[in-house]
């Protein structure tokens, strides 16, 4: 008789159990003890009654609460392969249960992705099914990147494209193609909703998305390719040839000058070369230049420097109508005068050039050298930048205090 009534009151708590959603399912003390949605409340797991508070789904209404499961360690594995693909080192708790297809959600602290087992597998099954999967998981996981999770379900359209746009890139970088991964939304049902845009408004989101990535991955390559060459840099958006001195683009090579015995190199073709200096190459014949450019001083105020320290040229010139500075130095040409004076601030020996043109012509060089020393963990003050500017000798401060060099204005102490 005992043992009957011990059997007829199990039977009666399991099926009281299976009748109430929030009945009582497993004895706790803390709410770690309890599965899914349940917190422990006077010491039995039950369903809190207001369920679900922060979640988003790939499309579709959110159920108010989940008896979640166990997942797969597949899917598990899915979720860190995405999340890897972009750097991601922290992962949400992955779970199961009876959502209509996945869903982001934070319930009582807990970052967690509940998806629909049913569903995966579904979509596993049809062409390019492991690209879909992984979408599908990629997308849920980009909410919680993104930090899409809020209060009272606030899912708005922005964050639905951008959860797309952040899953195309997971997928991108592992491999997939752009009609496998716009197929993807294929799952979606057509019409949108208040929270979700429509499948046709996604996909071409996703598709101008994925064109400009394409580009700027095509530009990258392009740009580390021109940086391989020789005498090339890339200007932002093309490979630029750009040939020292004594040498002229052919192609995309840079060659040795070649001009015949009475001919110079003018810095842009041969030109033929005139037996007297007052005479020039008027296209058919030798004229006589009858006003020739001269520059009568170029010089430095200092030969010696210090590393980042100011140098100063002046100069002077008679029948010049346009002069420029050696190509090596770095300077905004329109400062150059036919007579006048720059600054500079050379790190290294530099070998200052100044040509000068006439209207007849003619042309006129000069050169200075500034030598500058070696300082071995100078105490310089440099730009926000991070550029030396000059050298402080007299009470350097620390690395990064305020610092002051002549004619620049103030900066910071590096070394």
């Amino acid at each position: 008789m005992k043992n009957d009534t011990r059997i007829l009151l199990v039977f009666i708590v399991v099926f009281s159990m299976c009748l109430s959603p929030f009945s009582t399912l497993l004895a706790c003390t803390s709410d770690s003890q309890c599965h899914g949605d349940r917190i422990c409340e006077n010491g039995t797991c039950t369903y809190p009654d207001n369920g679900l508070k922060l979640a988003c789904s790939l499309y579709g209404d959110i159920p108010g609460t989940i008896d979640t499961g166990l997942s797969e360690k597949s899917v598990e594995d899915i979720v860190r392969e995405v999340g890897n693909a972009v750097g991601i080192t922290r992962y949400p708790e992955i779970l199961t249960g009876p959502v209509p297809n996945a869903l982001a959600r934070i319930s009582r602290g807990k970052r967690q992705i509940i998806y629909n087992r049913k569903f995966l597998a579904n979509l596993k099954s049809k062409a390019d099914g492991n690209w879909k999967v992984r979408f599908v998981l990629a997308h849920e996981l980009a909410h919680h990147f993104a930090a899409h999770v809020y209060l009272d379900d606030s899912v708005g359209h922005a964050n639905e494209y951008e959860a797309d746009q952040i899953a195309a890139k997971m997928l991108h970088v592992l491999g997939a193609k752009k009609v496998q991964i716009i197929d993807s939304l294929n799952v979606l049902p057509g019409e949108g909703t208040d929270k979700h845009p429509s499948a046709a408004q996604r996909k071409a989101r996703l598709d101008n998305f994925l064109s400009k990535l394409e580009l700027e991955e095509k530009s990258q390559i392009e740009q580390k390719i021109c940086e391989q060459k020789t005498y090339h840099y890339w200007d932002g958006s093309r490979c630029i040839i750009n040939c020292p001195q004594g040498l002229v683009a052919q192609g995309d090579k840079c060659v040795a000058i070649s001009c015949a015995s009475d001919e110079f190199w003018d810095g842009y073709k041969c030109a033929k070369r005139c037996p007297a200096s007052n005479q020039r190459w008027n296209g058919s014949s030798c004229v006589a230049i009858n006003n020739p450019v001269e520059i009568s001083s170029f010089r430095a105020n200092d030969r010696t420097i210090n590393s980042g320290e100011e140098i100063r040229l002046s100069w002077n010139t008679a029948n010049a109508q346009e002069c420029v500075i050696s190509d090596d130095v770095n300077y905004d040409d329109s400062q150059v005068k036919v007579t006048g004076r720059m600054t500079f601030y050379p790190d290294q020996t530099t070998e200052f050039t100044l040509t000068c043109y006439g209207s007849d012509g003619s042309e006129d060089s000069r050169s200075t050298t500034v030598t500058v020393r070696e300082t071995q963990n100078a105490p310089y003050c440099c730009d926000i930048w991070g550029n030396r500017r000059c050298v402080i000798m007299i009470n350097p401060g620390p690395p990064g205090s305020p610092c002051f060099c002549a004619g620049q204005g103030t900066g910071v102490m590096c070394n």
